[in-house]
């Protein structure tokens, strides 16, 4: 199994939420649905058979849109948030 997160526009209400929780429950391999309607996410546990794409057409069929953010943004947040820390911690000696 593994943690899948999506990113999902369109939902407006608690009905969009029950709708894209119906259709991602509704692929064989996916257990654990949770939908965020303030976060605009779903995440969900997906067995290894189950493909981003199949999630997102799932999604999208429903009437939304969906993508899967991508993990090569969160080491970017991490490193600029680093330069930041020794930038201060740099600044902080020399006084």
């Amino acid at each position: 199994m593994k943690k899948i997160e999506l990113s999902v526009t369109g939902m407006t209400c608690d009905h969009c939420v029950s709708t894209v929780k119906g259709a991602l429950e509704g692929i064989e391999g996916v257990t654990d649905v949770g939908v965020s309607l303030e976060k605009a996410m779903a995440w969900l546990n997906a067995s290894s058979g189950v493909s981003p794409d199949e999630l997102v057409g799932a999604v999208e069929n429903a009437g939304y849109h969906a993508t899967v953010p991508t993990g090569a943004e969160a080491p970017l947040s991490a490193s600029k948030h680093a330069k930041e820390l020794v930038i201060i911690g740099g600044g902080a000696a020399a006084f």
